[in-house]
């Protein structure tokens, strides 16, 4: 009765330090789980300033999405760090910031004044970006609706001719995209080894069930 109480307390022991790693391989598992790849973070885009009709190729630039905005202007022609465009710009200072999903126009310049029946910008994406299948358009500018953007599958047209005259205040314009295909988790090399640590542990939890052979317990 003894030796069978014993057992019985070990397989109980021994169940709950099972249960334990088990739980713990879980909770590795789920940490393991990184956020999703970037959308256009790392990758090219082209920046067409269309102008003076569609699809008229005005300036052109292409740049790599990180960190800050990817066209900056002071406005006072040719000051800046992308000359295609800046050297085009005054009356005011002029950005462009692309992020994962969404671009935004800071602007109060009065540029978008002169004539043409078209005077904005296309971005084209890089291949392999997800497929572009929606755009909507938030600014302080009550003018700027959303009959003035379109889209293709890769690329995003926003004309703003007549937008930012002389005297106005300084406007946003933020283009939120949606994209057809979530992008897919990418393991990054921590979680890959917690995931090989999680293995590990969750094998030798097998080992040691109760009932199951353990050559080194001979």
């Amino acid at each position: 009765m003894v030796t069978l109480r014993i057992a019985k307390l070990r397989a109980s022991h021994r169940f709950k330090h099972d249960r334990m790693l088990v739980g713990l391989c879980v909770v590795l598992l789920a940490w393991c789980s990184t956020p999703a790849q970037a959308q256009l973070v790392g990758s090219d885009v082209r920046i067409d300033w269309i102008y003076p009709v569609r699809p008229t190729i005005f300036k052109s630039a292409t740049k790599v999405v990180g960190p800050g905005p990817e066209v900056t202007c002071p406005g006072s022609y040719g000051a800046g760090d992308t000359p295609a465009f800046c050297q085009q710009i005054g009356g005011g200072p002029f950005s462009i910031d692309i992020n994962d999903s969404s671009v935004v126009l800071s602007s109060s310049a009065n540029f978008w004044s002169a004539v043409g029946s078209y005077n904005g910008f296309r971005l084209t994406f890089a291949s392999g970006t997800p497929r572009v299948i929606g755009v909507s358009l938030m600014s302080n500018n009550p003018a700027a609706t959303s009959t003035r953007v379109d889209f293709t599958a890769n690329s995003i047209w926003f004309d703003l001719q007549g937008l930012d005259r002389v005297g106005e205040p300084a406007h946003f314009y933020t283009l939120s995209i949606s994209f057809a295909v979530p992008p897919v988790a990418v393991p990054t090399t921590h979680s890959m080894v917690l995931l090989i640590l999680a293995g590990i542990v969750l094998v030798s939890a097998v080992r040691l069930a109760p009932g199951h052979f353990d050559p080194q317990s001979k």
